[in-house]
């Protein structure tokens, strides 16, 4: 039983709420009667009711009058015929007179015939929406309920149709559904293409879905289309092509090889903010000529093959940097991936299809990357934009005036023993940063209190392993069974075999140790105050470590945590400040200061 004042429309926001059948007429009229907001909620909630929401929807379209007027008019009374001249005797008043009752009633009928016509469209529109989006779940009687529509004499609603039927090639060209499903509503649009005369807002629509369903047919439809002086219709057609082109190619392989050499170009190296200096440090030992330092990047001089950066742990992504010429933005950008330099680097690194997809410095400007877009099609077609899939990032900076080539589909092995992850664990990149401040040398025994994933012990171990010596004598705690279970798994992928125990890090005895690396759980593993915590097992970590033994941890509340490490008899020493970006899913409150702290026993 649902309680009194029990409100759907506010209930159907919610995403744990599941409808009855019993709710579909109520949704259907929150779908077509309300706001857009209103309208999503709506749909997902039919969309939950499976065959039986589908159902419903096409009784009420059915129910909709067809929205154009009858030959004979429609009186207010609602019946067809010459309005109320029933009512009238024409013995009472001259003909005049009753010329001009029956114009004000025909009038009177017209207006609310066209009033209810409008209402119908916008709920025929509403509902023809929503059986797109059963469509796209896959629903093959939605689908074929759509095509039927294209051929409505109402022309909203061939458009909305068309919308809907549309989006349904991009599904299938993402692999999302069934080429075989839209196999009939490509011809059907073909075939609507091919009808003849059509308004310029349905033409435009028509060029939108034959873009979107990714046919050669209908790219050279669209190719043969005169937009005249409809410069939207122009810009539509222009766009669909490029979409239609990537639509055809998308089943193409594509991804970024590492093994073909690079000539001396700058590369940077992006890395998590505050991470800079310890990445600079990284590549200058790994014998990188370092240009030029941000807190969250590094610039090197580079020249081999790809696979090289896997040697440095710290970044998080490259791009190979090139000069953006003055100029409008659109075309600079063009001649810029059209120097035979860059066209032959680009072909030579990727395997299969060049796919690009473009990423501005400030944020999206949608107008701006149109242009961008178009403007390389004409120049470079075999170079598909694909902002979805992508093979490559080209991200501009315009004040700079650079742009960087970044590679997606590279495959990077660093962290290969990351089988299992846990719900705020450390980014391996963070893992690898505690490992490089910590520095741990062969034959030390490490303990890792909060160990979560086991990301900092493997990332410790890996690195001791390449400078040479006896392997690290790895332990970790935790309170999380999930935890230990992951950090089991990604120790043997990789290779380590750490001690793991579940214990509380305020009461364990590891015996003493000379290296605790630890990235203490700050967001949704942890309830409570991290940084209280922290102060708590200080006290325990130093009666732990050994004499001239380190602690490397990042900490949500350094002053805290400091003066808590100096009465344990730590000496803490900062060493780095990871930025304004707060770890994930941790409180906001602990965003400001996350500081690793090197503290020596």
């Amino acid at each position: 039983m649902r309680p009194a004042g029990f409100d759907l429309r506010a209930v159907i926001a919610q995403p744990s709420f599941t409808p009855s059948v019993r709710d579909g007429a109520a949704l259907l009229d929150l779908l077509v009667g309300h706001d857009e907001v209103v309208t999503r909620h709506a749909t997902r909630g039919l969309l939950a009711l499976g065959g039986a929401g589908r159902d419903l929807l096409l009784r009420r379209l059915a129910q909709l009058a067809p929205g154009a007027l009858s030959d004979g008019r429609t009186s207010a009374a609602g019946e067809p015929g010459g309005g109320h001249a029933s009512a009238r005797s024409d013995e009472q008043v001259d003909e005049q007179a009753d010329e001009q009752v029956d114009e004000q009633v025909d009038e009177h009928a017209e207006r609310v015939a066209q009033h209810d016509e409008h209402a119908d469209d916008h709920a025929a529109t509403r509902l023809i929406a929503a059986l797109g989006a059963m469509a796209r779940h896959g629903d093959p009687a939605a689908i074929g309920a759509l095509v039927p529509l294209l051929a409505a004499p109402q022309e909203r609603r061939r458009r909305a149709a068309l919308q809907a039927l549309g989006k349904l090639g991009g599904d299938a060209a993402r692999g999302a559904l069934a080429q075989e499903a839209v196999a009939d509503v490509r011809t059907a649009v073909l075939a609507r293409w091919d009808a003849g005369e059509h308004s310029p807002a349905e033409r435009r629509a028509l060029t939108e879905a034959l873009g979107k369903l990714g046919l050669a047919e209908g790219e050279r439809r669209l190719a043969e289309l005169d937009a005249g002086e409809d410069r939207e219709l122009a810009r539509r057609r222009d766009r669909a092509v490029i979409m239609s082109r990537r639509d055809q190619r998308r089943a193409e392989p594509s991804s970024v090889r590492d093994d073909v050499a690079v000539p001396d170009l700058e590369l940077v190296w992006s890395c998590r903010g505050g991470f800079g200096h310890l990445l600079a440090q990284e590549l200058t030992q790994a014998g990188h000529r370092v240009l030029r330092q941000r807190q969250d990047a590094v610039t090197t001089r580079f020249s081999g093959p790809l696979s090289a950066v896997f040697a440095a742990r710290l970044w998080m992504q490259v791009g190979l940097r090139l000069p953006l010429p003055e100029g409008p933005l659109a075309e600079s950008f063009a001649t810029a991936l059209t120097e035979p330099l860059v066209r032959a680097l680009l072909s030579e690194l990727t395997c299969g299809v060049v796919r690009w997809r473009l990423e501005l410095a400030g944020g999206p400007r949608r107008g701006a990357v149109w242009e961008i877009v178009q403007a390389l099609a004409r120049r470079a077609p075999e170079l598909v934009n694909e902002p979805a899939d992508t093979t490559w990032t080209f991200f501009v900076d315009e004040t700079a005036r650079t742009i960087e080539l970044r590679p997606r589909r590279l495959a990077d092995p660093r962290f290969a023993w990351r089988v299992a992850e846990l719900p705020a664990a450390s980014h391996p990149t963070v893992a690898a940063a505690v490992a490089f401040l910590a520095a741990p040398r062969g034959g030390e025994r490490v303990w890792d209190p909060f160990v979560g994933s086991g990301s900092e012990l493997i990332e410790c171990a890996l690195l001791a392993a390449r400078h040479g010596g006896p392997p690290l004598q790895l332990m970790g705690t935790d309170l999380d069974d999930a935890a230990l279970a992951a950090a089991a798994q990604n120790a043997t992928a990789a290779g380590v075999a750490p001690t793991l125990r579940k214990e509380d890090a305020r009461l364990a005895r590891p015996g003493q140790v000379d290296l605790i690396a630890s990235n203490p759980p700050l967001g949704g593993r942890l309830r409570g105050d991290a940084g209280a915590l922290l102060c708590e097992a200080a006290r325990r970590f130093a009666s732990a470590l050994r004499p001239g033994g380190r602690l490397v941890w990042i900490t949500p509340a350094p002053r805290r945590t400091t003066e808590a490490m100096e009465r344990a008899g730590l000496a803490p020493r900062p060493r780095l400040r990871r930025g304004p970006g707060r770890p994930q899913g941790a409180p906001r409150a602990l965003a400001q200061a996350a500081l690793t702290q090197l503290a020596q026993g």
